[in-house]
């Protein structure tokens, strides 16, 4: 009798299935009577553990490619976001992060002591900015260690719920796996939750070493809620040094709004570290503290529809992940004549869709190729010495093969900044 389960859910049954299996120490999977908090971060992304492993992806049901998916990012479905570092804030996340600090310059002195650190995204500064021209704080330098989880093919594709269990057993059983791909809404390739994790809690553990140093400052720190929930999953356990946390407490599902303010700083009556809602409208005070504060409003959350450049960029990109270089250049040809992208733009999309200096090494030969020729000038310094490496010194080739891979590089060195149109 056939199986009534699609392709994509055996698959997941099966990925369900190895994340079972005994694995020695150096895993990193979960010590066997402590399953409530993660191991240190010894040997990330070392072993079989650390090696990419196959998403639940739409592709394998004749969907769309991978980043052609990104234009869910703009619609009102619900998606995995991920790391989605080049947002910028819409209309309305402007006046949400405006609209926060001005409650919170109501509850005191105009410039109170302390310092706004944002992660380095682009929604989390812009969020910085907007809070630091309503209280007067000043803007520091942006804290990566604050971004959140870039989850490679998994970001922009719909929260289904296999996605969600596959993202789960991640977090639960296979903390070191790295998720394979690039991210459709970011420039970022897919990390492992115990990459994040130690990441992460490393650069909050700096920001509560600041505030012991200046105890009357008041820190704001603009994230994303997978940052602000890997915060509390570690406070469950009381913040352990090995910076483990509750995977339990990390999963749960919470309603959270843009804007929102949680306060994280020690209290009455141990002063152990706490994290607690903030609300300025219920509060008298503004006290010491560092306030994790979700970022504005985006694009991806309000906008139903994609602009025409957002299409324009996301078609461009899907054609170059695919090796279509020659729908990709007629996608550029036509963005760039009709106004909706500018050479620089296009060009831009073409490096972020290429591969970074570890996955080429994995391309065949002849895609490499392609890639180093579509490249502009930054990323084919990258690329070139990838395929150097891989042609080797070509004895296996015909005189003729050599001759022509000899003059192609020679052409690709010499190239210099030309129109994406022209490549």
């Amino acid at each position: 009798m056939a199986s009534s389960l699609s392709l994509s859910e055996r698959r997941a049954r099966r990925l369900a299935r190895k994340s079972g299996q005994t694995v020695s120490p150096q895993g990193n999977l979960p010590i066997p009577g402590a399953s409530t908090s993660l191991v240190p971060n010894g040997g990330l992304g070392e072993g079989g553990e650390g090696n990419a492993q196959p998403v639940p992806h739409q592709v394998i049901t004749d969907s769309a490619p991978p980043l052609a998916t990104s234009l869910m990012a703009q619609g009102d479905e619900s998606i995995v976001r991920g790391n989605s570092n080049r947002q910028p804030l819409n209309t309305q996340g402007h006046t949400t992060a405006q609209q926060a600090g001005q409650k919170l310059a109501r509850l005191g002195m105009m410039s109170p002591p302390g310092e706004i650190i944002p992660s380095s995204s682009r929604r989390t500064t812009e969020t910085a900015q907007d809070v630091s021209a309503q209280t007067g704080i000043p803007v520091g330098t942006p804290e990566p260690g604050l971004e959140s989880q870039a989850l490679g093919n998994a970001e922009g594709e719909p929260k289904t719920p296999e996605m969600r269990r596959y993202l789960a057993g991640l977090v639960k059983s296979r903390p070191n796996v790295r998720i394979p791909g690039q991210g459709a809404m970011s420039n970022r390739t897919g990390g492992s939750f115990n990459e994040f994790r130690v990441r992460a809690l490393s650069a909050a553990r700096g920001l509560m070493q600041r505030l012991a140093a200046n105890p009357s400052d008041r820190i704001v720190v603009p994230v994303s809620t997978q940052v602000i929930r890997l915060v509390e999953a570690w406070s469950a356990l009381g913040y352990p040094d090995d910076l483990g946390v509750s995977p339990d407490e990390f999963l749960k599902e919470k309603t959270a709004k843009p804007g929102e303010i949680l306060r994280f700083a020690p209290g009455e009556p141990d002063w152990k570290w706490r994290v607690k809602p903030f609300n300025p409208d219920g509060s008298k005070e503004f006290p010491p503290g560092i306030y994790f504060m979700r970022h504005g409003e985006t694009d991806s959350v309000q906008e139903a529809r994609a602009t025409a450049h957002q299409k324009a960029t996301a078609q461009l990109v899907a054609h170059v992940r695919a090796g279509k270089w020659k729908e990709a250049k007629e996608t550029a040809k036509s963005a760039v004549g009709n106004g909706l992208l500018s050479e620089e733009e296009a060009g831009n999309a073409v490096d972020l869709a290429l591969p970074n200096a570890d996955d080429a090494e994995r391309l065949p030969a002849d895609q490499l190729l392609s890639a180093v020729s579509a490249a502009g000038p930054q990323k084919q310094q990258e690329l070139l010495p990838v395929l150097q490496r891989r042609l080797g010194t070509m004895q296996d080739m015909s005189p003729e093969a050599q001759q022509a891979i000899r003059t192609h590089l020679g052409r690709i060195r010499s190239q210099a900044i030309t129109p994406v149109v022209s490549r």
